[in-house]
């Protein structure tokens, strides 16, 4: 693409598209090719996946994003113009981006500072993500990867992530659903070091908390602690734990949906039949409810689930209903 044109239309749906989840592997090859024809491109998909994210509950107002899209085109007509190297500058607030007082002043998903550097003196460049209190966000990375950030939970990359290597540094809590590229995703934390190709997994690593640990839902992880030799080659299932104190590590089997629900909305009922009730259940923890009492099926009830466990829920729904239940594996059988 010839950079001293203004950017194409089509390129920018493409992006917003790609940030949408609503491109083809065809279009998100050609995403790819774009980005690694120049390094301009790459520090304007991040501007545009910033806004995006910062946006995307405003029923996706794209507004906003058309506007920086057509200023940024500007800026590279004119440094290419000038046959200098293309620099976004550093933006300190951006007039156009807006941040509740209750909310401190952090960068989201691939918001990041570019400094004005020397033509020949270029630095490593960091992008900062980090959730703001009490909330949680859905961040999609450049290759397409998607991780939930829990609240006061924020991760760091390199602005070449994604080319070459893909690490991202994790503080607090996150959930990761990888996308195979052939490149190792690394998550690195105060004392975890975790390497994937394409998987799901939940990690908890607060600088407050006693103890950080992993734990895998789909695919394979091999984690490894700083400082000990043993590498855990973990299975779905798997949730390995390192003790600050103790500086002991421990590998245990645990139902690894019942470590990610804090990402999912709460599940509100409101005088609904048991039938429907139980259906979301199923999706929600991903087992299959088999129920002998079929006559209490339509039976209307009102609950929220929050982050409880899946005995937690059918606890709940016991003590509603007076049924009993045992559960094995991924099977849940309910009876009177």
């Amino acid at each position: 693409m010839n950079t001293h044109k203004r950017l194409p239309h089509d390129t920018y749906n493409l992006v917003i598209r790609f940030l949408r989840h609503e491109t083809s592997a065809a279009e998100i090859q050609t995403l790819e090719q774009w980005l690694a024809e120049d390094p301009s491109h790459r520090k304007l998909f991040h501007e545009i996946n910033a806004e995006f994210q910062a946006h995307s509950e405003n029923d996706r107002d794209y507004k906003h994003i058309e506007d920086i899209w057509m200023s940024l085109s500007e800026k590279i007509e004119t440094a290419d113009e000038s046959k200098t190297r293309v620099i976004v500058p550093e933006y300190t607030r951006f007039s156009w981006y807006t941040i509740a007082a209750s909310i401190s002043i952090v960068l989201v998903a691939g918001f990041s500072l570019w400094r004005y550097i020397q033509p020949d003196l270029v630095k490593s460049q960091t992008i900062i993500v980090e959730q703001a209190a009490d909330q949680k966000k859905l961040v999609t990375l450049i290759d397409g990867t998607k991780v939930w950030l829990n609240a006061n939970s924020s991760i760091q990359y390199d602005e070449h992530f994604g080319k070459d290597t893909r690490t991202v540094l994790l503080k607090g809590e996150a959930f990761f659903d990888v996308t195979k590229t052939g490149i190792d995703f690394i998550v690195q934390t105060n004392n975890l070091n975790i390497r994937v190709k394409g998987t799901k997994f939940n990690v908890t690593a607060f600088n407050n908390d006693a103890s950080e640990c992993a734990t895998l839902e789909e695919g394979r992880v091999v984690l490894q602690v700083k400082g000990k030799n043993e590498a855990f080659d973990m299975k779905p299932g798997d949730q390995v734990t390192f003790e600050h104190q103790s500086n002991a590590v421990s590998r245990r089997v645990v139902r690894p949906s019942s470590y990610s629900l804090w990402k999912e909305d709460p599940l509100r009922f409101q005088n609904a039949t048991l039938e429907d009730i139980l259906k979301k259940i199923q999706t929600r923890y991903r087992v299959t409810i088999k129920i002998h009492a079929s006559s209490v099926m339509h039976e209307k009830l009102s609950m929220t689930l929050h982050e409880e466990t899946l005995e937690e829920a059918m606890e709940l729904i016991g003590i509603a209903t007076s049924l009993k239940y045992s559960i094995n594996d991924s099977e849940v059988v309910m009876y009177k």
